[in-house]
């Protein structure tokens, strides 16, 4: 058992190691997670000869140094090991990894380019590990990380790096699970595909996004405009009459409103030609005062209607936003 024990908690370190590298490393990430990795052999090798790497199992099996019974418990446990050190990776840094190929790479190139160092790891190990002329040397950690660093400057901007199986998968099930979308990230030495980040509260499970309660364009031509959004999203320019002109709600096919396009005329004229979001409020008066008090200022409003009231500010930086009380 204590074989087993050891194959989970170092390959859960390592997938550890090469999430965080990828996270804060840089280009560095090799030569971290080589590092990390010499470390880890050195702590299981005594134990279980630290495969952690169902590449480096199977060769054993065949070279003869194991038992048939221990290789499906050994697998088990690096597979498991390394998902685990996903799902903590997840949690550090509020977002997911898994380790892919670069897109403009060949199927046959990212295949070669794993087979060739995958091959080159267990080589290594196999040679100062449990070859009889090198038994009881104190360096075989030392080669094993640097293998392993070696190959992920090489060719980890091709095949993603991982010449391992358990840390190729385990992270793409996390990444599966809880990842939902994808943002590709590109590091020198290594690649990753970084998920969606993720929220940092307690129980928190989904990154969930609401819309906001309102959101418009004011320009000088609002005509020209809604032909553009008419014809590039496919919303329908709803006339609000404004008097001696109009403003228009774009609407979905749906039927729902997407968010208004305006003269900047009439009640619009001091507003900017950007895209405001509105943020509902309670209190719009209270949070237009604490705006002014925390160095933001007031660029239109507070003003509007029996139905809703609003106030678009500007905050310290320059950025505007919209402000709603309904009611």
């Amino acid at each position: 058992m204590a074989k087993y024990t050891t194959e989970f908690i170092g390959t859960s370190f390592l997938g550890v190691f090469i999430g965080l590298a990828i996270e804060s490393a840089g280009a560095l990430a090799p030569l971290a997670i080589g590092c990390g990795l010499t470390a880890l052999v050195y702590m299981g090798g005594p134990i279980s000869y630290a495969h952690y790497n169902p590449a480096v199992t199977l060769a054993f099996l065949m070279k003869g140094e194991m038992p048939t019974a221990d290789v499906a418990p050994y697998v088990v446990a690096q597979l498991s090991g390394a998902a685990l050190g996903a799902f903590a990776v997840a949690h550090v840094t509020g977002a997911t990894f898994a380790l892919t190929p670069s897109p403009d790479a060949t199927l046959g190139a990212v295949m070669l380019a794993e087979i060739l160092f995958t091959y080159a790891l267990v080589l290594v190990i196999l040679n100062v590990a449990i070859a009889p002329a090198a038994k009881g040397n104190q360096y075989y950690g030392i080669a094993i990380g640097f293998v392993v660093a070696g190959g992920a400057f090489a060719v980890g901007g091709i095949s993603g790096g991982a010449f391992n199986p358990a840390v190729g998968t385990g992270p793409i099930v996390v990444h599966a699970l809880l990842g939902g979308g994808t943002t590709p990230s590109t590091r020198p030495g290594l690649r990753s595909d970084r998920a969606t980040p993720r929220p940092r509260h307690e129980g928190d499970t989904t990154m969930e996004f609401k819309p906001p309660a309102w959101m418009d364009l004011t320009v000088p031509d609002a005509d020209t405009l809604k032909d553009f959004y008419a014809s590039a999203l496919g919303w329908k320019a709803d006339p609000v009459d404004m008097g001696e002109y109009s403003d228009y709600n774009m609407v979905r096919d749906d039927g729902s409103i997407a968010g208004g396009v305006c003269h900047r005329r009439g009640p619009n004229v001091d507003i900017p030609p950007v895209w405001i979001a509105y943020a509902p409020v309670e209190d719009l008066e209270a949070c237009v005062a604490r705006v002014l008090e925390h160095g933001g200022e007031v660029i239109t409003g507070p003003k509007g209607t029996d139905e809703y009231r609003y106030a678009i500010i500007r905050d310290p930086a320059g950025a505007a936003l919209g402000l709603i009380q309904s009611g």
